[in-house]
């Protein structure tokens, strides 16, 4: 399969389909199929616990590259 667009994973912007289901990456990459509702009914702090293990671990990443 040939691509008429030259590949580049630089974004220059991402967009959020209205119905919310997939994301346009650039003109050759779309996720589709976004269905997960990250919402726990029985874990009301979950998205806040999630933020702050994603923001631990990119900081440690940092760390280890600049190591």
């Amino acid at each position: 399969m040939e691509c008429s667009v030259p590949l580049s994973w630089r974004v220059e912007k991402m967009c959020l389909s209205k119905d919310k289901s997939s994301l346009t990456y650039n003109e050759f990459l779309t996720l589709g199929g976004i269905t997960h509702d990250p919402d726990r009914p029985n874990d009301s702090e979950y998205i806040v616990r999630l933020l702050g293990q994603v923001i631990t671990v990119s900081l440690e990443t940092v760390k280890v590259v600049k190591a």
